[in-house]
Order: structure tokens, then sequence, then C-alpha cells
């Protein structure tokens, strides 16, 4: 094993003075053999009266990273990319993640704060509580470990889930997801705990019934249907059950509207009257960022003489009957009702990815701390530099 071996070159004869008292220094360090007992370069400090401040160009001819070790007053080498040290941030919206399912049950690969699209090879399905039994068309999730399962009649194998994960902080983090909270049916109205701005399902326990949405402003129109009013009032979100399912036991899951960084995000109870079953949320309303549907998997509205609920599906599904297509890709809603659904009626938010992203990245490389120093006998080549100190 050899000794710490470098030959420095200097651009100038001498330290440029650029200051009183003050000189700079610029030339290269060619770091021939390193050993991590590293030997004081004194072409750099034995120009300076006391410890110069030693700048590094970064990455050497041959690929290391070099930074001056105040200590020892050299250079210390690691390997580029440091160790990984943080939690990886997941993407902000997934479109279309294909789940392997085996035995009616399948994972994804990050934890989902709100699901939008879940098409198996068979069916696009509505989202039901963890535990509960899924019918068919149905997937019971357990947004704690991101589990699928699937109505053993069904027979899925695969499924695409279009879903946005639950990120550290912000609107989707965990804190801020409300899962299966306990309510009463009323046809009056119950009130949520905190006023939400998406709501996923919900799920008649008494019954065992995913319950049916039906457009704001109305009744429901029969047993386990209700409407979710999502802005009723400044603070308040209810659900107005059917008469006949007055006392029963729901629960529902949503996101809370506090969570929110801004007010502005959120869109509201909305009624959109579609062009020919089509509606483009960039050229007919002239948003710059992405609309997303505020009732998960469904999308509530009104064919010519019956109120709608169906199942959203995406963006490489075509719209179908009961079926509609969400494209993100263009901002885009496609129904295609042998009755026409002539208007949509729910609730929407405004997906700004720059307003929803917390303030702290969930993950962060790691620094010298964590990165790896170069062994011993290696070449690590040529690195740039600039000193700046006290002249002798």
């Amino acid at each position: 094993m050899g000794a710490y071996a470098q030959t420095t070159t200097i651009d100038y004869r001498k330290a440029r003075k650029i200051g009183i008292g003050i000189g700079i220094l610029v030339g290269q360090v060619d770091v021939t053999n390193y050993n991590s007992t590293l030997a004081e370069i004194t072409e750099i400090t034995g120009r300076f009266k006391d410890d110069p401040r030693v700048i590094m160009d970064g990455l050497s001819d041959n690929g290391y990273i070099g930074l001056w070790d105040n200590t020892e007053k050299a250079v210390k080498a690691h390997y580029a990319g440091g160790a990984f040290t943080g939690t990886s941030e997941p993407p902000r919206l997934i479109v279309e993640e294909t789940v392997a399912v085996s035995g009616h049950t399948g994972t994804l690969a990050e934890l989902p704060a709100y699901i939008l699209c879940v098409t198996t090879n068979a069916n696009s399905c509505h989202v039901v509580p963890t535990g509960k039994t899924p019918l068919t068309k149905q997937c019971a999730v357990t947004f704690t470990t991101g589990v699928l399962v699937f109505a053993a009649g069904d027979a899925v194998t695969t499924v695409d889930v279009t879903y946005i994960p639950q990120q550290e902080e912000g609107p989707f983090s965990a804190a801020n997801l409300v899962i299966d909270e306990a309510v009463v049916a009323a046809a009056a109205k119950t009130d949520l705990a905190f006023q939400a701005f998406a709501v996923q399902y919900v799920y008649d326990t008494t019954d065992g019934i995913n319950n049916v949405f039906e457009p704001v402003g109305e009744e429901a129109t029969a047993t386990h249907n209700c409407v979710v009013d999502i802005d009723d009032g400044s603070s308040d979100t209810n659900v107005d059950s059917h008469g006949d399912d007055e006392g029963n036991a729901l629960v529902v899951t949503y996101l809370k509207r506090s969570g929110l960084p801004t007010d502005a995000l959120h869109i509201g109870d909305t009624d959109i009257t579609l062009n020919s079953e089509v509606w483009d949320f960039s050229s007919d309303d002239v948003y710059d960022d992405l609309i997303i549907p505020g009732f998960g998997t469904h999308i509530v509205g009104e064919e010519t003489a019956a109120n709608m609920d169906v199942v959203l599906a995406g963006p490489s599904t075509s719209a179908a009957e009961d079926v509609a297509q969400w494209n993100p890709y263009k901002n885009l809603l496609t129904t295609n009702q042998t009755g026409t659904l002539t208007t949509v009626s729910q609730s929407w938010f405004n997906f700004d990815t720059r307003a929803m992203q917390g303030d702290t990245p969930a993950g962060t490389v790691g620094g010298l701390a964590a990165a790896t120093e170069v062994a011993d006998d290696v070449d690590v080549g040529v690195i740039n530099f600039i000193a700046i100190g006290q002249l002798t």
C-alpha cells in the first residue's frame, strides 16, 4: 500500500493579491495515489499565513469526488454518488401502475392516499373498506399497507391502478387522510368531523353495501344511495342518506380540506355540462394544472332521464356504458352512456404539484458522512481548486 501522493500545479507563480493582505491561488491537484492517511499539500498551504479556504471543483477527471479536508489540509476523495439516507419520496401521481394479483390479492408499490381508477383484466372497480368482502367490480383497499383484495368471482390476475401516493407531509399525507370515520346515516344529513376536499367512499357497514353517489343539491332517490355535499357551509361536509337507511352505520374515507396549502386548489361542488359527453379542462375551462375528480372512483352526473354514478377508468380504457375515462395526460374526461350523460355534478380539485408538495422532501442524498471514501492506491486524478486566505 503506497503513501498518499499528489502533484500540485499552480496557474501563476504565486498567489494573487485581491485585497488588503488577502490572496487567491488557482491551480490543479493530481492525486496519483490515494491513501486514507492524508498528507498536507504544502504547495497550497505554504503560500498562506493561516489555513486557507480551499474550494475544489467537484469531480476529478477520473470521476471521483474531491473535497478539501481542513483538518488534514489535503484532498479527501469519495466515490461519486453518496449513500442515499432518506426515504425515497414517491411520485405525486401514479398513472396505471400494473399490479399482479394472486389469490384475489395484490399490493401497490406505494401507500395510497387517494385512488382514482382501479381497472382489472375484466372490470373497472369501485373502492371499499379493508376487511369488507368486495362484491363484483369492487376492490377492498388497506390504505396503511397498500393491499388490494378483489371478489373471488371476478378472477382478477392483473390490475392497473391510478392513485396519489401518501406523501410525508401536506394534503396527501397520512396525517391528512381520514380512514373509515364512523357516522350514522340520516336523511336529514350527517356531518363529517372535518370538511373534506376529496371523498373516497361512503360504505354502509350495517348492510355491507357501498353507497351510490347522487348529484349535489338533490335527495337520495333509493336505498344505499347518498348525496355528498362537500361544501355544506363554509367549514362543513355532510352525507345525506336515503330514508330507508336511517340509523345505519356508515364509514367514510376522505382527505381533509384543512390540509390544502391554499384553499384556491379546492374547486368544490360544480356542475359541468359536457360537450358530446366530453370535457376538456385545459380548453373548456382553461386550467393550466391537472383537475382531479373529488369523489374517488365515482363520476356523478345526470343522464337525460336519471341520475348516474359511473366508475372511473384510466387513459388506456375506453369509455363505455357505466365507465368513464379519465385521461390525466390530456386533462380530459370522457363518458359514453346510452342515455347520454349531459351533466357531471360533483367536487373537483386542482392538482398543482408546485403547491401540493411539502416544504421538505421525504428523502435526501447523504453527504460526506454517508458517502464511501475511495480505497487506498486509487488514482483519483486531477481536480481544479481555488484557495483564498491571508498572504504570508
